[in-house]
């Protein structure tokens, strides 16, 4: 039986870094076989920056996430390479219990005072 993996259609970006303001956007991955790939013009030499990659899957079972940090060169092109690391929505929680130990103490003697008594 061959289980098929559920992906995303779109993958969000987003670029800061430097003295330039966050650029947005995101990359239409709904057709088959297309890949979270993108050029992004503009940007001034320099940095650092950083590209933060986010997607979920249509049905909500898998999110992925990744980022790298670049440098830009003036005139020319970098290329940067963001894995995207996937991981199943969380089915199960969890329980964290903390026992106690009540250790009875042994009664090994026992002494009553007074005997008798007056009515």
């Amino acid at each position: 039986m061959l289980l098929s993996t559920p992906v995303p259609d779109e993958v969000s970006y987003e670029v800061t870094g430097g003295d330039m303001p966050a650029m947005l956007g995101s990359i239409n991955t709904s057709a088959p076989g297309s890949t979270a790939s993108i050029e992004i013009y503009g940007i001034p030499g320099g940095g650092p920056y950083s590209i933060m990659m986010n997607a979920t899957s249509v049905d909500g079972e898998m999110s992925c996430a990744g980022s790298a940090d670049f440098d830009v060169a003036v005139g020319r092109v970098t290329e940067v390479a963001v894995m995207l690391n996937c991981k199943p929505s969380q089915r199960f929680g969890g329980v964290r219990v903390d026992g106690s130990l009540n250790v009875r103490a042994e009664l090994v003697k026992a002494v009553v005072a007074p005997l008798e008594t007056s009515i």
